[in-house]
């Protein structure tokens, strides 16, 4: 699926890069912010997981997620109020989709966050 025909908030595109290389078809995703890499049909399960939700809380919005972490104890709520958080950035911000950064790779290149 592509980020625009995702359900539920997506936030911290960009902190994505898409890294294409001329002998594969799928590209794989890199989210900079986790540094982990994923191909492309598994991106979707990595940027509305609320452990990146909940990292690009901590890094961009620091006061959001001091308030946030207090209720790190109950889980099934916490997560609920990390993903509401979330939607509220995307409704406020938007997905940001073209602020995902590209880079095409000659087939001897690594994969490698930088």
């Amino acid at each position: 699926k592509d980020f625009n025909d995702m359900d539920g908030p997506i936030i911290g595109l960009e902190y994505a890069v898409e890294v294409g290389s001329k002998s594969s078809l799928l590209p794989t995703y890199q989210c900079t912010v986790c540094n982990i890499s994923m191909t492309g049909p598994n991106k979707g399960l990595h940027f509305q997981s609320y452990k990146h939700m909940l990292k690009v809380l901590q890094k961009d919005y620091k006061s959001k997620y001091d308030e946030l972490i207090k209720h790190e104890s109950q889980k099934k709520e916490f997560h609920s109020l990390v993903k509401l958080a979330a939607k509220d950035i995307e409704a406020l911000k938007g997905r940001n989709i073209e602020m995902i950064r590209r880079r095409i790779l000659a087939d001897t290149d690594s994969f490698g966050v930088s």
